[in-house]
């Protein structure tokens, strides 16, 4: 656990750094379904959201021959809301025989297009109830070790190798506590 709240602030390092350079810069245009990207610096203050995530993955035993399958993330809002967010997927091992726990890799996304992000982004809910979901290709994201200083860019079966994983998507929230779905377990094959 403490590896894993490690992670999730080295991550916000990397992403704060990221933001400060040129090259992560976007256009921050609006998108008819109530997202708007923004390059926005996370604040120290922490609070809870209403926003619930469910993950859905197609299949569980991952190999380069179907690409890891996708993955479906449906995030719904509890009340009306406008958050500033960066998704990742992450996948922490199993436990090993000698009980103990190994780091895990994430790969962030953008929850409007399932693509790697460029920044930060606008998660606007217009209501209640309000839903929106996303369909990630985890062989077609970005990914690297949750205790790195790198951001990430390596191909999914090139960074975590073969073995059994918990899935769980993670929504780093600002100014807010982060927002996890269910886990599911899955295994990567050669």
């Amino acid at each position: 656990m403490a590896a894993s709240r490690f992670g999730t602030l080295m991550r916000k390092l990397i992403i704060l750094i990221c933001m400060l350079g040129a090259s992560c810069v976007s256009d921050a245009q609006g998108a008819s379904s109530g997202w708007i990207s923004d390059n926005v610096k996370p604040q120290p203050h922490q609070r809870k959201v209403a926003v619930d995530c469910i993950a859905h993955a197609s299949i569980t035993n991952w190999t380069q021959e179907n690409s890891g399958g996708s993955v479906v993330v449906n995030v719904r809002s509890r009340e009306k809301t406008t958050l500033t967010v960066l998704a990742s997927l992450e996948l922490i091992p199993l436990q090993t025989k000698n009980d103990q726990q190994g780091n895990g890799y994430w790969a962030p996304f953008s929850l409007q297009t399932g693509n790697p992000p460029n920044a930060w982004e606008k998660l606007q809910m217009f209501s209640s109830n309000d839903a929106t979901s996303v369909v990630l290709h985890p062989s077609q994201l970005l990914w690297a070790p949750t205790i790195s200083s790198i951001w990430p860019s390596q191909q999914l079966f090139k960074t975590a190798p073969p073995g059994k994983y918990r899935l769980h998507i993670e929504i780093s929230v600002d100014g807010a506590n982060p927002v996890a779905s269910n886990e599911i377990i899955i295994t990567i094959a050669k």
